[in-house]
């Protein structure tokens, strides 16, 4: 196949990029070169929008955040738009100034491109699946709507009362993987229906409400001396956290203290 496609009035394209001769005014050059920043900017400031409504969702729905968060994926969407902002400057004011050759830029855009591919390739071979089972049909910007579940003020307390004895005899909060779906399941009812009565009966979602059993729980084993042998983090993974960060960083929110000065605290001697 031909590396090189000629158009009227000094236009061609090489190598997939365009190329134009000293003699084609530059505002036929902006016409050609601009919508090439510009509307992948619009695309990554789209991604950047859908990235955020996900993240937001994510404590309803979910008792943990690693490798699903998809914080990657937010800096790598803000580096792709950070790239055309400035490949939009280089188009727009670089031709006059002679900053850069139009030509060798569209070059080291694709490069560029080329390696945002393989990292997306690759970190999303790695991402752990949410798959549509775990997440809802409706994905709205703001609280999950109840008008649609059915669920009365009096069902959603009772509802609420058998989660409860649910999570004390059967414990699935030690579960990591723990996900509204899942706990929906084991009881029996949609997953909609036991969000709301959550949410309305605890005043909080899925994720701080899964997370409260876990550090009551590292709490009591903290202080078993049956368990000494423990380290903190080996406590923390046998009550359902996933990470030391994450353990650290919930356990200080609702204790106020770290898991170490609380055990010292609590300690008999």
């Amino acid at each position: 196949m031909a590396a090189n496609f000629i158009y009227p009035n000094g236009i061609s394209i090489r190598y997939g990029y365009p190329h134009f001769s000293s003699d084609v005014p530059v505002t036929v050059v902006y016409i050609f070169t601009l919508p090439m920043a510009v509307i992948p900017g619009i695309y990554a400031f789209m991604g950047l929008a859908v990235l955020r409504a996900y993240r937001k969702n994510l404590p309803d729905h979910y008792s943990y955040t690693e490798r699903i968060s998809l914080n990657w994926l937010k800096w790598l969407v803000i580096s792709i738009l950070v790239l055309f902002i400035l490949l939009f400057l280089l188009i727009r004011f670089g031709r006059q100034q002679q900053v850069v050759n139009t030509e060798n830029l569209f070059t080291y855009v694709g490069t560029a491109l080329s390696i945002y591919v393989f990292i997306i390739g690759y970190m999303g071979m790695s991402q752990e699946s949410t798959t549509k089972k775990e997440m809802p049909d409706e994905k709205p910007a703001g609280p999950i709507p109840y008008k649609k579940t059915g669920l009365d003020e009096i069902s959603a307390a009772q509802l609420y009362q058998r989660l409860l004895g649910h999570m004390e005899k059967e414990k699935p909060y030690l579960r990591d993987d723990l996900s509204l779906s899942i706990l929906a399941q084991q009881i029996g009812v949609n997953p909609n229906q036991l969000s709301q009565a959550i949410n309305q009966k605890s005043a909080n979602n899925f994720f701080v409400f899964v997370n409260t059993y876990r550090v009551e729980e590292v709490k009591t084993k903290l202080l078993d001396p049956d368990l000494s042998h423990l380290s903190i983090l080996g406590i923390a993974y046998e009550c359902g956290f996933r990470s030391k960060s994450a353990f650290n960083r919930i356990f200080k929110t609702q204790t106020g203290i770290g898991p170490l000065e609380y055990q010292k605290q609590n300690s008999k001697n």
